[in-house]
């Protein structure tokens, strides 16, 4: 069998570049296909589809998928009322990773002058963005970038301590996230009075990124697998969401989506707002998270009984 990993990869605006993009994407599908070899999706973000061709293509292609599943609602919709494909909704895999018990995460922040006593404390995930599809992707980057900087600020001057952590890094320029927190560190070395650690080091996996997470008091990601590790860690998060449903269908789920705002629509004031929110509502918010980490974890029984069914078929 073929398995595809969970993602949010298949989404695309009209176009022919986009066209050519999903036709990539789907080749292994295809090709798996072509060989006979069953394929299983795991939950994957899909949408929004702009073009006849997109939404051809992909129903075309995934419904010769012996199982096909969906990470949240929003792509379970968009998947039956753009390309007609009937989906399994199953949260995402990250839900379920269990942290390093045997990694000491305080020992480790304390290593890298990073003391989270006597504060409360907040760890920010962000990543370069190139705004597809927009006309103004610098002034837009900038602005993402301007706003984060000034929710740190705010954040410092009012009690808090802040860590930057890299949560993915790449030799592509575009997609490590070192870019991103070198922009952020730049700005604020216009004001000196301003604390904050970070986290850079890759010989961490994600066992340990999570244990990190759950150290911290709150949560503010760009990248949502950060975002993830935190919620169910009992760590309440806000997500700045990008590219696709993924963000906003999981904060839908999750009954959180008032702790969402899209990354070509972030302001200073609105992280503020929901900042506040965040911590006025912290225990209704955990409450919501534990009452989803039952159903999350009855949907994972029922994902590998899924998968375990139809590699037998």
């Amino acid at each position: 069998a073929a398995i595809v990993k969970g993602g949010g990869f298949l989404h695309a605006k009209s176009g022919i570049a986009e066209a050519y993009k999903i036709y990539f994407f789907l080749y292994h599908i295809k090709l798996a296909v072509s060989m006979g070899i069953p394929v299983l999706v795991m939950p994957n973000s899909y949408g929004s589809f702009d073009s006849k061709i997109t939404r051809k293509m992909i129903r075309k292609t995934l419904k010769k998928c012996v199982l096909l599943t969906s990470r949240e609602s929003v792509s379970y919709e968009v998947l039956k009322s753009q390309c007609a494909l009937e989906s399994w909704v199953t949260m995402d895999l990250g839900a379920y990773l269990e942290k390093n018990e045997e990694f000491d995460a305080l020992g480790y922040l304390r290593q890298k002058n990073i003391v989270l006593s006597g504060h409360k404390n907040v760890v920010i995930t962000a990543r370069p963005y190139r705004f597809p599809g927009k006309d103004n992707p610098e002034a837009l980057y900038k602005n993402y970038i301007e706003s984060i900087v000034s929710l740190i600020v705010w954040l410092s001057e009012n009690g808090y301590y802040l860590v930057l952590a890299e949560h993915v890094y790449s030799d592509n320029y575009h997609e490590s996230d070192i870019k991103a927190i070198e922009d952020i560190k730049d700005a604020l070395s216009q004001r000196p009075d301003i604390k904050f650690g970070m986290v850079i080091d890759h010989s961490l996996n994600c066992r340990d990124l999570k244990s990190i997470y759950s150290c911290f008091d709150y949560m503010i990601g760009t990248r949502f697998h950060s975002v993830i590790f935190a919620l169910f860690s009992n760590v309440p998060s806000i997500a700045i969401t990008y590219g696709g449903n993924k963000g906003i269908g999981i904060m839908r789920d999750l009954g959180i989506s008032e702790y969402t705002i899209g990354i070509d629509k972030v302001s200073e004031t609105d992280l503020i707002d929901k900042f506040k929110r965040l911590v006025d509502k912290r225990d209704e918010y955990l409450d919501l998270i534990k009452n989803a980490s039952v159903l999350v974890q009855e949907q994972r029984k029922e994902l590998i009984q899924l998968v375990k069914q139809n590699l037998k078929e």
